[in-house]
């Protein structure tokens, strides 16, 4: 006896009954019927529903300009594909077939103006204006507003962070030695540093248990080297100094203005800056001597004019010697 099958009841017979016709014809009406159902419940998918590739562009970078046998109006959900040769410099517009040119926009309806060369876009036709599909990130943040190394996306693709977290500081080192009675100077070798970004910092104490007598000052001889120069008073001379050392690199993020001067049959040096600083955000520092080992300079002060002009005022005894200033500007974002 025949049987049917679980889900559409198609006619089974068994192995010892004879073929018959009627029972094939009638389970090819019941696939029949299920396979136009099945067509029936689909959706209609109309040419606007596919993207259509627009492969040769011409135009301008910002004005676009393209043909296409297969479309012949602008309607909603209309979609195309197209690269583009070169990077755009305003809002874009789309014209294919002479249909009219159409802005190219951004889903918050701003326009879409930094379109990359060799890069390819995707846009729909909706109320007038084709737009940008999957367009990625967006913003107004800068390199200068993210952080070194960290990627993001703004209005202009993907970009590299510059901003340098506010550490200020790259690198510091320090160390110390000993100047002999007879040692008026001594090169000491440091991990290099960029000097134009780096200061040195010079304290010290004599044998005598004091420093009136003696003053020791340092500069950059290269990257990696540095010159202390001490001077004494002769007839107050400490048997040896022992100076401590600190030099501070600091990173772009600063801004490092430097020098030496000397003072000479005067008590005041003036020194144009190279540029105005913003002196709420600075911290000066600087040592001295003089170029005797007579000594006289017992003090320096600092004041500013008008805003560039640096000042140096020395309190000396006698103006017959040069006292020479090495000064750093450090002034911080």
């Amino acid at each position: 006896m025949p049987t049917e099958t679980d889900n559409y009841g198609f006619t089974k017979d068994n192995e010892d009954e004879f073929y018959n016709v009627n029972t094939v014809n009638a389970n090819l009406d019941k696939i029949d019927t299920e396979m136009k159902r099945i067509e029936d419940s689909m959706p209609t998918i109309t040419p606007a529903d596919s993207v259509k590739w627009l492969g040769t562009v011409a135009g301008t970078a910002n004005a676009l300009t393209v043909t296409h046998a297969a479309i012949t109006s602008y309607s909603d959900g209309l979609g195309v594909s197209f690269p583009v040769n070169s990077n755009s410099t305003a809002a874009m517009t789309l014209n294919i077939n002479g249909l009219g040119a159409i802005p190219i926009k951004k889903a918050n309806g701003t326009a879409f103006s930094n379109a990359k060369a060799n890069g390819v876009y995707t846009v729909r036709y909706r109320a007038g204006s084709f737009i940008l599909q999957g367009e990625g990130g967006a913003g107004n943040a800068q390199p200068s507003d993210v952080l070194t190394g960290k990627t993001f996306t703004n209005d202009n693709g993907e970009q590299v962070g510059t901003m340098i977290k506010g550490a200020y500081i790259k690198s510091w080192q320090w160390g110390q030695f000993s100047l002999t009675i007879d040692e008026l100077s001594k090169t000491i070798n440091i991990n290099a540093v960029n000097r134009n970004k780096a200061i040195i910092r010079v304290m010290f104490t004599t044998s005598e248990g004091t420093t009136a007598s003696s003053f020791v000052t340092g500069s950059f001889l290269t990257d990696s080297s540095i010159s202390f120069i001490r001077r004494d008073k002769g007839y107050q001379g400490d048997s040896f100094l022992n100076v401590i050392y600190e030099v501070y690199e600091f990173d772009d993020s600063i801004k490092l203005q430097w020098g030496g001067t000397s003072i000479l049959n005067s008590n005041l040096q003036s020194i144009t800056l190279s540029s105005t600083p913003n002196l709420n955000k600075c911290l000066l520092f600087y040592h001295f001597q003089d170029n005797s080992n007579e000594g006289g300079t017992r003090s320096m002060v600092h004041s500013w004019r008008n805003g560039n002009q640096l000042n140096f005022a020395r309190g000396r005894i006698s103006n017959h010697y040069a006292t020479t200033i090495y000064w750093w500007l450090v002034e911080f974002p």
